[in-house]
């Protein structure tokens, strides 16, 4: 990849007193395509005067002491006072199972954002109650938190990816266009590349970023009157763009698997892979297991929280151990976040340890289910759990680059970091703590051969 230099030109000033001083541009000078030639080709865009707030949707948003969530298709809130889990469902009757008369119900893997008392939320909705079958089609949704009043504010037949508050206007990652094909088992439908797409007052759809390499592009914050983007997918550089997208222009550049991007106060933070691993540490389990279904082997690669100041190329790293972010539906787990009022960051670390094993078998029911689809498991199943991060989250302080864990030992790893609010960290954990693990298997709840026993909730972390 070619290397980008960055210079920044000062703005000039009016002399009338009755005007505002003009915005800085943003100047970005682009090395000419070949190395022979010396020239080099200015592109520029507009900083505004003024950064507009951004606001990206997760799996799970908290706001105002309350946790909301869209996960295996109900749309939930968890107040901090009680920590029960509810449906955000405003009917005392509804069972919360029918999607066409619970507007809890959402039908698929949704994004979720909270702004001014309104929840915002993908979901799958009924177009025509009175056709058998129903006739579904993809959503984006508002409900007002008080009374419970749902919007629908955009509806078509392709699915949504995540979408993102800019300001005031949503903006949306939608299928760039489609493949029909049909084979023995029916007709398939094929997705090529994510536009980002302005959603107008009239409900329309205005595409602003096209997609046609299939990179996927994100939104990925605001920051000094200008909006930043990458893709998903790929290494691509981030771009700053002014706010009606009119042009663009590359402002960082990324490494090979790149993670979680955020621009703060002019300088880049993500995650980056290396070739690093950490080979598994676990004791030897004697026994005849199951070796289709037995989980004995778990070694981990190594990623490391980095920051690029605008203008330079060489990234300083901030911590050199951090875990791979997971993936949900079309985003990647967010494993740090940026208080930007502190100056600090909050990430999670790597601190990869083998905690213990589980011996189990599967019930007579799951065997009578396997024996119907001709597959039996007999022998005893050995599953070893890890910890990768430690039950840890530190706080580092970006002026001092002081590190310090507010968080340890807590009994679960944080897999997608959510805010740290008021004392407390959210986020979506996964238990590694043995004894619960064997507790929550014999209470009859559901896993995987992994044990993973996910959820999402909160912490106390110190001040």
């Amino acid at each position: 990849m070619k290397k980008l230099s960055f210079i920044i030109l000062a703005a000039f000033l009016f002399l009338s007193c009755a005007r505002k001083p003009a915005a800085e541009p943003l100047v970005i000078s682009v090395p000419a395509d070949s190395g022979d030639v010396p020239l080099q080709t200015m592109e520029t865009i507009e900083r505004a005067e003024e950064t507009l707030p951004f606001i990206a949707a997760q799996t799970a948003f908290y706001a105002d002491r309350t946790i909301y969530s869209a996960a295996k298709g109900l749309l939930s809130y968890t107040p901090v006072e009680t920590g029960e889990t509810r449906p955000l469902c405003f009917d005392p009757l509804c069972m919360h199972e029918n999607a066409v008369e619970c507007t809890a119900r959402i039908g698929v893997e949704s994004a979720i954002l909270i702004k001014d008392g309104t929840v915002y939320y993908t979901a799958q909705g009924v177009v025509d109650t009175m056709k058998i079958p129903y006739e579904w089609a993809y959503q984006l949704r508002s409900m007002e938190i008080a009374t419970g009043k749902v919007s629908i504010l955009l509806e078509q037949e392709d699915p949504i990816g995540n979408f993102w508050l800019l300001g005031n206007e949503i903006y949306l990652s939608v299928p760039a266009s489609r493949e029909t094909s049909t084979d023995a088992s029916g007709e398939h439908i094929h997705y090529i590349g994510y536009d980002i797409a302005r959603l107008e007052k009239n409900g329309s759809l205005t595409v602003v970023l096209e997609d046609p390499d299939g990179t996927a592009p994100v939104l990925i914050g605001s920051d000094n009157g200008a909006v930043y983007y990458t893709g998903m997918y790929g290494s691509t550089p981030v771009y700053a763009a002014d706010y009606g997208f009119r042009k663009s222009v590359p402002a960082f550049e990324t490494d090979p698997r790149s993670y979680n991007a955020e621009v703060f106060d002019d300088c880049l933070y993500y995650i980056r892979w290396t070739d690093r691993k950490i080979p598994d540490p676990s004791e030897t389990v004697e026994g005849d297991f199951d070796e289709d279904v037995s989980v004995t082997g778990h070694g981990t690669y190594v990623l490391e929280l980095v920051r690029k100041r605008f203008g330079e190329n060489e990234a300083e790293i901030l911590c050199d151990s951090v875990p791979l972010p997971g993936v949900d539906g079309p985003r990647y787990r967010q494993l740090f976040r940026i208080d930007r009022e502190k100056n600090a960051l909050y990430y999670v670390p790597l601190d990869f340890s083998y905690q213990g094993y589980v011996i189990w078998e599967f019930s007579a029911e799951e065997k009578a289910l396997q024996a119907q689809m001709g597959d039996f498991h007999d022998k005893q199943i050995l599953t070893k759990i890890y910890s990768k991060t430690g039950g840890r989250l530190v706080l580092f302080d970006l002026g001092t680059l002081e590190a310090r864990d507010v968080l340890s030992d807590c009994g679960a790893d944080i897999v997608d970091l959510y805010a740290v609010e008021e004392g407390r960290v959210w986020a979506r954990f996964e238990l590694y703590n043995v004894e619960e693990i064997k507790a929550k298997m014999a209470a009859g709840e559901s896993h995987d051969s992994m044990l993973t026993c996910a959820y999402i909730g909160s912490e106390e972390i110190l001040p």
